[in-house]
Formats: C-alpha cells, sequence, structure tokens
C-alpha cells in the first residue's frame, strides 16, 4: 500500500514533467540483504509498479541496524545516484521502519507502514485467560489490521491518493489481492510460475505458491522471499564501509 501511494505520486511528477520516465528511481535503505528485508522491497516495489509502470528501485545496504549516521549517509549516496524517492528497512527514526515520519519530516513524508502490536498482546492475554496454549509461530497482517499505513501527508500525497490506498486496503483485506502473483512477478525475465517449477535455485518457493499467489507470511511469521524481482537493482557497492562516506555512484538501472 506504502508503495502504490509513492507510484502515485511518481506520476504526478512525470505528468508534471518534472521527471522523465527514465528518473522514475526509488532509493531504498536496508540495513542487510535477508529475506525480511527482500520481501519487504519486493512487497514495496509491486506496490509502487500497480501504478507506476516505469518505475524501478535501487537498493543500498548499512550493515548494522540502528546506526544514524551510516542510514543518512547511505540516503544521501542515493540521492546523489539521483532517485527521485526515498524508502527504508531500517531501525532507526531518521529513516524510520515502524515510525510515523510525518511529524519529523512533514514536508516530505508520503506516509509510513506500521505494526499494531495490541492485536498480538490481545490474542496472547486471551489466551492465558482461557488457559489455552500460545502459539510459537503467530501471523496478521491488513485482514486483522495488524499491519497499516499510519496516514496519509495530506499536504504532500497527490490528489486520488487516498481512494486507490483505500481500494487496494480493501481487497487486501478480503483476501482478493494478491500481493505476489507468481504469474506477472518475473526474475530474469521469467515468471515464477515458470521459476518454481523448472528452476532448482526456485523450487523452494514451490510449497508456498497457492492460488497464483506467493504466500509470504501467511502461515510462518519468518519470510522466505530472499530474492529479488525485476525491476529492483542492489547498489554496485554492496555495504556502506566499503565505500568512502559522501562519494557518489553511477548504476544501471532495470525495468
Amino acid at each position: 500500500v506504502a508503495g502504490l501511494v509513492a507510484g502515485v505520486k511518481l506520476n504526478h511528477l512525470l505528468d508534471k514533467g518534472d521527471i522523465s520516465a527514465s528518473e522514475c528511481v526509488i532509493g531504498f535503505v536496508a540495513y542487510d540483504k535477508t529475506a525480511k528485508t527482500t520481501s519487504c522491497i519486493n512487497a514495496f516495489y509491486l506496490g509502487v509498479e500497480r501504478v507506476c509502470s516505469q518505475s524501478s528501485i535501487l537498493v543500498r545496504y548499512v550493515g548494522k541496524r540502528g546506526v544514524y549516521d551510516a542510514d543518512g549517509k547511505a540516503a544521501r549516496q542515493l540521492i546523489a545516484a539521483g532517485v527521485k524517492m526515498m524508502a527504508q528497512y531500517n531501525d532507526t527514526p531518521l529513516i524510520g521502519n515502524d515510525v510515523n515520519l510525518i511529524s519529523t519530516a512533514p514536508k516530505d513524508a508520503l506516509t509510513s507502514v506500521t505494526s499494531d502490536w495490541s492485536k498480538y498482546y490481545t490474542y496472547a492475554v486471551n489466551k492465558v485467560l482461557n488457559g489455552k496454549e500460545i502459539a510459537a509461530d503467530w501471523t496478521a497482517g491488513y485482514a486483522e489490521d495488524a499491519v497499516v499505513i499510519s496516514q496519509l501527508n495530506d499536504e504532500h500525497v497527490t490528489d486520488g491518493t487516498a481512494a486507490k490506498a483505500a481500494e487496494l486496503e480493501k481487497n487486501l483485506r478480503a483476501g482478493n489481492a494478491k500481493v505476489f502473483n507468481t504469474e506477472k512477478i518475473t526474475n530474469d525475465g521469467s515468471s515464477f510460475d515458470t521459476l518454481a517449477t523448472s528452476n532448482t535455485n526456485f523450487k523452494k518457493y514451490k510449497k508456498y505458491i497457492k492460488n497464483g499467489n506467493l504466500q509470504e507470511s501467511m502461515t510462518q511469521s519468518k519470510s522466505i522471499f530472499d530474492t529479488f524481482i525485476d525491476g529492483i537493482t542492489e547498489s554496485t557497492q554492496d555495504y556502506l564501509a566499503e565505500q568512502s562516506a559522501d562519494s557518489a555512484e553511477s548504476t544501471t538501472q532495470s525495468n
């Protein structure tokens, strides 16, 4: 949903002539490459792509959690590389994850993704009160309002964004939206439906595919989607520590 919000904004910038189709690049700062971050970035990009097919994402890794300076430097390097928007999966409020940044950056933040842990606390307490076992592996998402976007920055988002986001949220809650549609998402041009049956490196995903959707975090809390889809490029220098603090980099984006 957050990706869709970003995609609507990109389209607005395109229509105004502020950016060209080749400049529809979003920078993404992540603490490291894990299935959790990869899955998050894939989902975000697919939200963007729902409304802006020209888009791509450039990922920059920091290598550590909760390091303010490293997060800030990674963001500046992505901006120097030409990205027009920023997203993140990190642990500092500077580049927030699970933090509403609108009050911190009212002129820049579009929205924030948050988890409502009260849903789990209520579940766990009720289990204890009723003398029942708490599941060791618990998941919840949009259908339970456990994962939401915090709010939209009304002064910054594009007209019509709220309606588009609400429609997608409604479909997610009803189970009608396929986040990871395996017929459409591709890696090196091949669909995940094809890869899961024909490529040894992708067969691990086959058991998670149901009705054309890769069911990430639906039956287990641990993320499994550890491969980037087409449209996402990793920085040529994987980790911030491997290059000087403020150097720009030339990168190749894929569509």
